[in-house]
């Protein structure tokens, strides 16, 4: 979908014989701006995305021998065309972005190393409203502003943001008191326990499960990069964003406390000193006997013995230089576990197994998230594990696939949950044919077939579908070819976007094309 707004249109007229008067001029702009603009970008084929376009102007010949529905059309396709000129030409006056989601991660990313060239285009597509603060004079402010009407997608966010240009850059922006702020922003949307000056006792599987979130976290690699030396807030609020990021179904559980408190030990790990005295009184919940949290300076340090610590953490990926050219597609190579490599293209991760997105729409009628959290077979595991394993238990494919990715919310160019932490136990494979069975039985229900197939056979038919999974941090795309529209599977609403689902964390859509 395109969508264009116009945030000024005017006209000047060249006086001659052959101009139309100026009562005549002011109708036909009315009638462009009203009605044939739109339906000339309708008809266009214009490139979808968000389009912002600093100033286009367009000399137009107007014959008052025509009628004015006539002049009003071919004003209207003259605007077209030069825009579709100015869409391909590389100009610095004309930024693109696929959604309001990458729109929102470029302010940041670009707020935070001081780059507020594109402050136009961020008015332009609605992030910086009236009474905003400016990027430009309160960078910090400015960034939560927008973030805080983003709140459910903003450790999704942070996490990108802090791959492409870093932790230390968003510190600086942001400081103690504005992780603060998000964390609890993201506290009252998500869920997570409060701010707790006393320690808690973890148990053995809040903390096994803290581990195994922050192992493969690209921000806790950030975080552990950095050398920062933050105050105990400043930890805590990383710890809940990161889980938030890996799991913000974690934050659900009923030890969801436990589950913070050990991420943010993990977290804050080996690093000296104490917090700041103004600090204290409100520190994070620490594990019971665990030392000091926190550091003496929220000023980026970079000596070896100053950083958070880098046992039981992989390698992270270093923060891309400066910032992506617009507009930004998803072009990553996905592992897959049996040696081979799946390519992405810019239309996303090709997958035969697009329709098993379908099944989110019947989550609710099987009891998930809850049937899971609430289970003490996998208390230890977090949410994206368990529903890889339930798509592994449904399809004959492997945990790598990107539909099964993006059927856990996760990365499909990441190593897949199902492969992080220790193998599944019995119980486990147990319990999760089980869920298996449950969801298919609904889903299988809903599609209302004459055959006698087992509710399974349904539901692989269903997911079989070839696809391809567009993924970035908080956003899913399933796009699939218009031959793969199934009445069927229209008619049992399917394949409605999800939009938002929280337990998953990312906006979930299906697009065929």
């Amino acid at each position: 979908m395109t969508e264009l707004s116009v945030g000024r249109l005017s006209v000047t007229a060249r006086t001659d014989a052959r101009t139309p008067d100026a009562e005549r001029i002011d109708r036909l702009l009315h009638a462009v701006a009203h009605d044939r603009l739109e339906q000339a970008v309708r008809t266009a084929g214009l490139p979808p995305g968000i389009w912002c376009l600093r100033r286009l102007d367009v000399p137009v010949a107007l014959d008052p021998g025509r009628p004015d529905s006539s002049l009003a059309t071919a004003w209207a396709a003259a605007l077209v065309a030069a825009l579709r000129a100015a869409l391909n030409g590389g100009s610095p006056d004309v930024v693109c972005y696929p959604d309001e989601h990458a729109a929102v991660l470029d302010l940041v990313c670009a707020t935070a190393v001081g780059r507020t060239e594109r402050l136009w285009a961020w008015r332009r597509a609605g992030l910086i409203r009236d009474g905003d603060p400016a990027p430009d004079r309160a960078p910090g402010a400015a960034v939560l502003a927008v973030l805080q009407r983003s709140t459910a997608l903003a450790p999704a966010l942070i996490a990108a943001a802090a791959e492409r240009v870093g932790l230390s850059a968003l510190h600086r922006t942001l400081g103690t008191a504005g992780w603060r702020t998000l964390a609890e922003a993201v506290r009252s949307v998500l869920g997570g326990p409060r701010w707790s000056g006393g320690p808690v006792t973890v148990s053995a599987p809040m903390a096994s499960l803290a581990r195994t979130l922050l192992t493969d976290s690209p921000l806790a690699g950030q975080i552990r990069r950095s050398g920062l030396r933050p105050t105990a807030v400043t930890v805590e609020g990383w710890a809940l964003l990161a889980v938030a990021a890996a799991d913000p179904s974690a934050l659900r559980r009923p030890a969801a406390g436990e589950v913070v408190a050990a991420a943010t030990e993990f977290l804050a790990g080996t690093a000296h000193g104490r917090a700041r005295a103004d600090d204290t009184a409100e520190a994070p919940p620490t594990v019971r006997g665990a030392g000091p949290v926190g550091g003496e300076s929220e000023r980026e340090r970079t000596a070896g013995t100053d950083s958070l610590p880098t046992a039981g953490f992989p390698p992270p990926r270093p923060p891309s230089p400066g910032l992506p050219s617009l507009p930004m597609t998803n072009s990553r190579p996905t592992p897959n576990t049996r040696g081979q490599t799946i390519s992405a293209t810019d239309d996303g991760h090709p997958t035969p197994w697009a329709g098993l997105l379908f099944l989110l729409a019947t989550a609710e009628a099987t009891g998930i998230p809850e049937a899971v959290l609430d289970d003490e077979v996998f208390a230890a595991r977090p949410l994206p594990w368990v529903l890889q394993g339930i798509a592994l238990s449904l399809l004959a494919t492997d945990a790598a696939d990107p539909a099964v990715a993006a059927f856990a919310g996760s990365d499909p160019a990441l190593r897949p949950p199902w492969e992080r932490g220790p193998a599944a136990t019995a119980a486990e494979l147990l319990r999760i044919a089980e869920l298996a069975d449950a969801w298919a039985r609904p889903t299988a229900a809903l599609l209302d077939t004459d055959d006698d197939r087992p509710a399974r056979e349904t539901v692989a038919a269903l997911a079989r579908r070839r696809g391809h999974i567009r993924f970035r941090p908080g956003w899913t795309e399933a796009r699939l070819a218009a031959a793969e529209v199934d009445v069927t599977v229209r008619r049992a609403g399917l394949d409605l976007d999800p939009g938002w689902i929280p337990w998953l964390g990312t906006v979930v859509r299906f697009v065929y094309e």
